[in-house]
Parts: C-alpha cells; sequence; structure tokens
C-alpha cells in the first residue's frame, strides 16, 4: 500500500485533470483521438477488468457479511448484487450517490480495526516500510490484489466521467443563475421605464 497509494493519487489527480480540462471523459478521448481498431480492444479489456473486479468485491461484501451473520455467502453474493443493480436502476443519480456517501462510513472500520486488533506495532511498521519479499504464490498473488484494486482501470474512466458531470453542473448552475440576473434586469428596466418622470 505504501507504494501503490501514491500512484492511485496520481493516476486519479491525471483523469480527473484530462476529464476537467478536454471536457470528456477517457472513453470520449480515446473515441476522438484514436481509432476503433485500438479503442474497441481498450474498452473490452475495461469491460473485462470491471467485471472481475466487481465480482471480487461483491464476493467479499458476501465472505464478510457472513462472518457476521453466518449462513451461504452465495446467497449472501446475489442479494447484494441484485439490491446494488436495483439502487442504480430505480434511484435517481443524486440520490444513489447520497446512499453510498452513506455506506462509505462503514470504511472507518479499517480506521477502528487496529484499536480492537491487538497488533505487534514494530512488527507492522517494520513490515510497512521494509517488505519481506517472496516468490511464492501467496505473495504474489496479494501483489496482483493490492496493485488491482488501488489502480484499478474503472478509476481512471470514473474520475474524468465524475470531474466532466461537475463541470457540466457548475455550468448550468451559472447559465441558471446569469439567466436569472438577467430577468431580473430586464424586469426592473421594465419597471423603471413605465414609472412617468
Amino acid at each position: 500500500m505504501l507504494f501503490s497509494n501514491p500512484l492511485m493519487v496520481a493516476i486519479q489527480i491525471i483523469s480527473g485533470r484530462l476529464g476537467r480540462t478536454s471536457g470528456r471523459g477517457v472513453a470520449g478521448n480515446l473515441r476522438k483521438y484514436y481509432s476503433n481498431w485500438l479503442v474497441l480492444p481498450c474498452v473490452a479489456l475495461l469491460l473485462v477488468a470491471n467485471t472481475i473486479n466487481i465480482g471480487a468485491d461483491v464476493g467479499a461484501m458476501g465472505d464478510a457479511t457472513k462472518l457476521v451473520l453466518g449462513g451461504s455467502s452465495l446467497l449472501k453474493v446475489v442479494i447484494f448484487g441484485f439490491a446494488s443493480a436495483a439502487l442504480q436502476v430505480f434511484l435517481k443519480y443524486k440520490q444513489y450517490v447520497r446512499v453510498l456517501k452513506w455506506l462509505s462510513l462503514a470504511l472507518l472500520a479499517y480506521v477502528a480495526t487496529p484499536f480492537i486488533v491487538k497488533i505487534d506495532w514494530a512488527a507492522l511498521g517494520i513490515g510497512f516500510f521494509i517488505p519481506k519479499i517472496t516468490f511464492s504464490a501467496d505473495f504474489l498473488t496479494a501483489i496482483v490484489a493490492i496493485f488491482g484494486m488501488t489502480i484499478s482501470p474503472y478509476l481512471f474512466f470514473w474520475q474524468a466521467s465524475e470531474e466532466v458531470e461537475d463541470l457540466k453542473e457548475k455550468t448550468w448552475l451559472i447559465n441558471e443563475t446569469a439567466r436569472a440576473a438577467d430577468v431580473r434586469c430586464v424586469s426592473r428596466s421594465a419597471t423603471n421605464s413605465r414609472k412617468p418622470a
């Protein structure tokens, strides 16, 4: 995490700036500047990566819920999958964002866990800054998982698209404010012109 976090932040910043500067997301920029023979395989790879990523996330949610409540993790995976799809389909985007913001409070469990679980802080500090590198299957799987979850392709696309959406919303607000100001100026002008001198 020590090495992947700065990479993730840098890529998020670059993706955000790309969206804000160009007014298009990553897919829109790919479509504008590159041929279909290059764009379509990139989008297909993104689809595969996103599907695997979402599958891993929903599977982890099912397993975590099984640890707390017991029962079948497969059943919980199906419930989480249908619930997520239903929320995306039936809620407006702004309502869905509010739901996700409140659900993100669950991430505070990561902050609380070190204070609840008994930890050898010296070993943690040494392992954090000087990791033991082994070429075992478990170690390499963990490395792929860490980089796959922190530097995930959908984050690039999402960040750029989110910046474009914010830009459009701010532009709309500015235009509406300007229109309202114009209406007030016109109505004042009309009122002043009707007053006798």
